[in-house]
């Protein structure tokens, strides 16, 4: 859901996705009238956060934990350019908190609070053991 990273910083990342109608999203979400589903929009931040994430802690893994909420604005279509910007509000141990927007035509499409994710901490050694055995 990411084609490009624009900017990584200490504070946030900023994404930019390109909504093709080749999508298969479209072939079942109003044919007629294809519209993003605002599901896709989450996963959008989501993969956003893990890009993120990823500059600081490369082996690590995100899971998303929650959103306290996700307002849309506007009908994102095939042919549109979204532009996300995802700044960390908190950072607890293995738990982060962001908020979320993103834009079309730099206008705000959609908002989200309070996106939480958790990162998996390294995996000890009798885990690594384990998953080995399970994976054979």
């Amino acid at each position: 859901m990411v084609d490009k990273i624009c900017e990584v910083s200490d504070s946030g990342i900023k994404t930019i996705k390109l909504l093709s109608i080749a999508e298969p999203v479209y072939e079942i979400h109003f044919p007629f009238f294809p519209v993003l589903p605002a599901v896709l929009l989450l996963e959008n931040v989501k993969q956003s956060i893990d890009l993120y994430i990823r500059k600081n802690e490369k082996e690590k893994t995100c899971f998303f934990k929650g959103v306290r909420k996700l307002k849309v604005y506007k009908a994102l279509q095939p042919g549109d350019a979204i532009f996300t910007e995802v700044c960390l509000i908190s950072k607890a141990d293995d738990c982060y908190v962001f908020e979320a927007n993103i834009y079309h035509d730099e206008m705000i499409a959609a908002k989200l609070k309070e996106v939480k994710v958790v990162v998996e901490k390294e995996k000890t050694a009798w885990e690594k053991e384990l998953q080995s055995q399970v994976w054979e």
